[in-house]
């Protein structure tokens, strides 16, 4: 995508999150179509920069668990289509569990 492109055009306002260190923002190709795009900035150094990390770590490393979490992800789709709060809040439970299952112990 070119720098200033659609992502980034006046009809893609930034959606600010209300957890410190966070963004996301949702974007489409028209002002009125449906959003084609759903992106979470993290600031290195949050907290949750290691744990999205670790996440995608395990699906790179673990084929079952990817196979897991896409499943899943198209069941929640299905149940929880038109409302992304419940959805995003129905995979935390597999997200956390392989989270502390691969994290390393302090």
């Amino acid at each position: 995508m070119e720098r200033g492109g659609p992502m980034l055009g006046p009809n893609r306002p930034r959606c600010p999150d209300p957890r410190p260190g966070r963004s996301r923002c949702g974007a489409n190709r028209k002002p009125s179509a449906a959003r084609t795009h759903h992106l979470h900035l993290i600031e290195p150094g949050h907290p949750q920069f290691t744990t999205r990390l670790a996440f995608r770590d395990a699906l790179r490393a673990e084929p079952e668990t990817a196979a897991a979490y896409a499943a899943l992800k198209v069941e929640l789709a299905a149940r929880h289509r038109g409302d992304r709060e419940a959805y995003t809040e129905a995979k935390a439970a597999l997200i956390e569990a392989v989270v502390e299952r691969v994290r390393p112990s302090a």
